[in-house]
């Protein structure tokens, strides 16, 4: 998933997220900022055996402008 200032959009009482192609996650309209941060945990494959990276990576926490 790739986050760019053009995957988000603000609308009057919500902000919509577009992670993906024709979809969008609405986020009700708070006050204060937003922030984005996300957990990536990759299935383990069986097709890589070893070699493949196992884990969970946290990503911290960046404000939407």
């Amino acid at each position: 998933m790739t986050l760019s200032p053009a995957a988000y959009e603000y609308a009057p009482h919500m902000t919509l997220l577009r992670p993906f192609s024709f979809q969008a996650w609405t986020i009700p309209a708070k006050h204060g900022k937003l922030y984005l941060r996300a957990t990536v945990k990759p299935v383990k494959s069986k097709i890589a055996g070893d070699r493949a990276w196992d884990g969970e990576l946290g990503l911290p926490r960046v404000a939407l402008p």
